[in-house]
């Protein structure tokens, strides 16, 4: 009688077992953490470019402009945030393929406007002569030394830089007609400089540009 018991139990067990409710994908008990975008984008929450206009990023860097009373990239919400993205949306203006590689200055603060955070670990292949989002998501310093941990703060500004080469060349996408970006004609997708100095020259476009974080 005793082995039946026991059993009995272990298979009363396994049955039960097998109707477990498990967690899905974003569920509160998988424990993934949101990410929140910010740059320009049309939603925070889902990172959204705000436009798909198209203009030359090929041998150029371009970044959001922040001078006065130009729009800036707030970083969302306040205390420490990690970052875990930087994108820009591009696409090949021909059938060879370009690339590309996005940085993050600041915080605009009057001192460290143009001081390097992060920058994408290398360039990256642009995939599609269709808009798309080029994203990193592993970070160096100007030295090419990876930065495990990039702590941003919530309310502070930052501008965000992209550049792009090869290929048949490469367009970033863009939105919000104005004088929303700084550009010059350096090429930095071999890697961005510790610190940053925009020509002055300014673009009635605000270029697809975003950081997310968590």
């Amino acid at each position: 009688m005793r082995t039946l018991l026991v059993i009995a139990l272990i298979a009363a067990s396994v049955c039960c077992a097998q109707f477990l409710p498990f967690p899905g994908p974003g569920s509160k008990g998988s424990g993934a953490a949101t990410t929140t975008y910010f740059g320009a984008v049309a939603s925070t929450s889902t990172g959204t470019p705000i436009g798909t206009s198209l203009d030359d990023l090929t041998n150029f860097y371009v970044g959001l402009d922040t001078s006065a009373g130009a729009p800036y990239a707030t970083c969302p919400g306040s205390g420490s945030k990690t970052l875990v993205s930087l994108a820009v949306y591009v696409e090949n203006a021909g059938a060879s393929a370009g690339t590309a590689r996005v940085a993050i200055y600041g915080p605009v603060d009057g001192t460290h406007d143009h001081t390097l955070i992060a920058q994408g670990s290398a360039a990256i292949t642009v995939p599609s002569t269709s808009l798309s989002w080029v994203e990193h998501t592993a970070f160096v310093n100007s030295s090419g030394a990876s930065i495990p941990t990039v702590t941003l703060t919530g309310g502070s500004t930052y501008q965000l830089v992209a550049s792009a080469t090869g290929g048949n060349g490469v367009s970033f996408g863009w939105g919000t007609a104005g004088a929303h970006n700084q550009f010059d004609s350096n090429n930095y997708t071999t890697g961005f400089p510790a610190t940053i100095a925009f020509s002055g020259d300014q673009a009635d476009e605000m270029p697809d540009i975003r950081a997310g974080v968590q």
